[in-house]
């Protein structure tokens, strides 16, 4: 959901600045969808510990709270 989300918002915005490079615009590309994905579970991990301990029920909760809320954000930049 965030490799989603950020791959949609390098189109939408970034693709514009590096449209004489296309080859660029590919690895662009990848590279957000990675750092978008690698930032969705970094959230994820976060909400979900606290005091050095991880609950997996918070840790699932938070998953799909995160993949709605970038799934949103995807249909705003799409719509």
């Amino acid at each position: 959901s965030g490799a989603m989300l950020f791959a949609a918002l390098y189109i939408v915005f970034g693709s514009s600045l590096l449209a004489a490079y296309s080859s660029l615009n590919v690895i662009a590309l990848s590279l957000f969808a990675f750092f978008g994905g690698a930032f969705a579970t970094m959230i994820v991990y976060r909400l979900s510990t606290s005091n050095g301990r991880t609950d997996t029920s918070i840790m699932l909760l938070a998953g799909i709270a995160i993949g709605a809320i970038a799934g949103a954000f995807t249909g705003l930049l799409t719509g």
